[in-house]
């Protein structure tokens, strides 16, 4: 078993059980790498809406595509399969009835992935949403530091410059087009060092175009700088997003299942670890409240059984509740 399958097969495993549980009636999927993170065939024939929310165009549809075009040995793709009505998974289903299978008049594969079914349409329990979880801060720091670093006179100045422009960004506040308390269960599996490196990739580009090899050989002031700008442009965004994930999730009976996707061996100098989760533990508790009813408190951090070199993170949360009014007062 690889070191990726581990995990997934972990994390997909945690939330059969907590769907099975819970049996919610709206789910939200965010920005997941890979839709084998989460039970799919439970989502769609458990009866649930379900919203998947990605930053990238078309990314999460022709995920979808390629996961529901699967061929068995008696439907020709899960929208078939489904025992109540396949217009709930596809929009573009016409059963049509063949020999010994349960197939479908639009469907049309591709040549090279016959799996992927490329009429596929989300039908009406699914919704698929291009949008930032984040609230537009990662995107409002991209579209900005490009002017910043025009105006640099060096490196030192550029990164600080960066830095407060960060923090300027934290003001940005977009939410997703989702109404309030929606979701009874939300899914968020993140990649902390993705909310760190994309944007900090995106502005070395640019630095290295300003100023050249600019991180060759830093002093260690500038290197202190460049640090600071990675850990603020990770709390930044870390900050937006579970805010949001806190809004959309229902303030009662709702529940958020959040998990850390570990760093493979190659990128571990790229983060760390202990800072990672202390990041997330606190900015989680300002909104949530762990449910270990739900899910074992033990489950928080584990080794994946596959793999003893991994370190999970996962756990269960329900929305915190506003302190009561004093006095009588609202």
């Amino acid at each position: 078993m690889t070191r990726s399958y581990a995990y997934r097969a972990t994390f997909r495993a945690d939330l059969a059980v907590i769907y099975e549980r819970l049996q919610p009636k709206t789910v939200g999927c965010f920005d997941l790498a890979e839709l084998s993170l989460v039970p799919l065939e439970d989502l769609l024939f458990g009866g649930a809406h379900t919203w998947f929310v990605d930053g990238q165009a078309g990314r999460v549809r022709a995920l979808l595509a390629a996961e529901i075009g699967r061929v068995s040995e008696r439907t020709a793709c899960l929208a078939c399969a489904s025992s109540v009505d396949g217009h709930d998974i596809c929009a573009a289903y016409v059963p049509m009835a063949a020999e010994n299978i349960r197939s479908c008049e639009s469907r049309s594969a591709l040549p090279r992935d016959p799996g992927h079914c490329t009429q596929f349409v989300p039908g009406r329990r699914l919704r698929v949403i291009n949008g930032d979880a984040r609230r537009g801060r990662g995107a409002s720091f991209a579209t900005r530091v490009e002017t910043v670093l025009a105006l640099a006179a060096c490196p030192t100045e550029a990164v600080n410059e960066a830095i407060e422009l960060c923090k300027r960004s934290s003001q940005v506040d977009v939410p997703l087009p989702i109404e309030d308390g929606l979701l009874d269960l939300v899914i968020s599996v993140l990649a902390p060092v993705r909310l760190m490196e994309v944007p900090f990739a995106y502005f070395d580009e640019l630095m290295t175009r300003r100023f050249g090899p600019w991180m060759a050989d830093p002093s260690p002031d500038l290197a202190s700088e460049i640090d600071q700008l990675r850990h603020t442009l990770f709390r930044t965004q870390l900050e937006a997003h579970i805010r949001e994930l806190a809004r959309l999730t229902h303030p009662l009976h709702g529940r958020m299942y959040f998990a850390t996707l570990p760093l493979e061996p190659e990128n571990a100098g790229a983060w760390s670890l202990d800072r990672g989760i202390t990041d997330c533990v606190d900015v989680l508790s300002q909104h949530f409240a762990f449910d270990f009813q739900t899910f074992p408190a033990e489950a928080f951090l584990r080794r994946s059984r596959d793999d003893q070199s991994i370190v999970l993170q996962a756990a269960v949360l329900r929305r915190k509740q506003p302190p009561p009014a004093r006095g009588g007062q609202p």
